[in-house]
């Protein structure tokens, strides 16, 4: 994330570092180099970065300026169907592929997980929820958030994703078996274990509303609406009526409020949105799905493969060979799996998510000052050893 604020941290704290560098680069631009002998960096990694000028497609003086960063710095810039020809010698021995494969340089994931979906016309929704979760929606132009809560990333010509990552989802789930569930089997397994699939069956059992409590699911801070490091999470409304079950069904209810919340500021740059759909790790889970159906009060569209971003990253490289997705998209569109909204849960969160958007905007003092906290006290908390509780 904000490779920018990164790197106007090391000009100031070390410059000399920065200015002995011959590229400042990312992770996917050093792969392909070191795959094709060939350096670039393409439209959509660069449009993520705060250094580029999403009008012109080139990089940003004034940008460059406050990171301390020079043009002969960085990689050329290309499309994301530009393609590089050959792999380089190690390339070929460490792969075992032909030293004549052509390499498209491709996008980044999040947009890719959009035209994975084929969530690519106007009013088109794609959701996903891994470890994190992000909801994004596709424009014809560059659209900037007025409050700057919202990224803007390119995909192609006339085709750029809208939206916002949130830092907490699956880890959420993961969260609550380690701490709630300890006595499941594999507690930190991720989605898909047997114990996953255990809880998640048995909180079909606790009604929508989790009996009146809330949880803020800011385990590990909030991007977006709120990019906030200090935002923490919250347990409310908690009685002696409440189990562990009720703690879990509510934290599932909290990472869809949270994603409702970034669907709302998205639509408020985007219009309005009339088709959602969902992929990720959670797509794996009818109560999840239902549970965001149910909150956003719409149908979900499920793929029956919910790795989006490698769907799009294929269909990118047909795009730039050649081919026609067109069918694809169509064919995938097809075997959408539809989740509807169940009316008397929708009716409860509509009564709920205002309470909850009332509990984080409340909080946030609160939050601040028990992050101060928490920073000077790291590390002296102790994590006890009350086995079975």
């Amino acid at each position: 994330m904000t490779p920018l604020a990164k790197l106007m941290w090391l000009h100031h704290r070390r410059p000399d570092l920065l200015q002995q560098a011959h590229y400042v680069l990312g992770i996917k631009e050093y792969i392909l180099a070191r795959l094709t002998g060939q350096l670039v960096e393409d439209y959509s990694i660069a449009s993520a970065t705060g250094l580029m000028d999403v009008r012109s497609l080139s990089w940003y003086p004034a940008a460059l300026s406050l990171a301390g960063v020079r043009l002969d710095q960085l990689p050329p810039l290309v499309d994301t169907g530009y393609q590089l020809h050959g792999l380089t010698p190690a390339a070929v021995q460490a792969t075992g592929l032909s030293p004549q494969v052509t390499v498209v340089v491709g996008a980044s994931d999040g947009v890719l997980s959009n035209l994975g979906l084929g969530a690519i016309n106007p009013g088109a929704a794609a959701i996903n929820i891994g470890t994190s979760g992000a909801v994004r929606v596709m424009t014809d132009r560059p659209l900037v958030a007025p409050h700057h809560d919202l990224f803007t990333y390119y995909l192609a010509p006339h085709q750029w994703v809208v939206g916002g990552a949130t830092s907490n989802g699956g880890n959420v789930l993961q969260w609550l078996q380690t701490a709630l569930f300890p006595q499941l089997p594999g507690a930190a397994a991720q989605v898909g274990s047997t114990s996953t699939a255990t809880l998640l069956r048995a909180l079909a059992n606790i009604p929508a509303g989790a009996a009146g409590l809330l949880f803020v699911p800011y385990l590990h801070g909030a991007r977006a609406p709120l990019w906030d490091a200090n935002a923490r999470a919250a347990f409310h409304g908690l009685n002696a009526e409440h189990s562990r079950l009720h703690m879990a069904r509510a934290a599932l209810e909290g990472v869809a409020y949270n994603l409702k919340r970034v669907l709302a500021t998205v639509i408020n740059v985007t219009g309005p949105v009339t088709t959602v759909a969902a992929a990720g790790g959670f797509a794996r889970s009818p109560l999840w799905c239902g549970i965001l159906a149910s909150v956003l009060d719409g149908p979900l569209a499920i793929p029956q493969g919910v790795d989006s971003s490698a769907r799009g990253a294929a269909m990118l490289g047909l795009r730039s060979l050649g081919v026609t997705t067109q069918p694809l998209i169509d064919n995938l569109q097809q075997h959408f799996q539809m989740v509807p909204p169940q009316s008397a849960d929708v009716a409860v969160y509509a009564q709920l998510y205002p309470l909850w958007c009332q509990l984080v905007d409340q909080t946030r003092a609160v939050d601040d000052q028990l992050a101060t906290f928490q920073t000077l006290h790291a590390g002296k908390a102790g994590a006890g050893d009350y086995h079975g509780q």
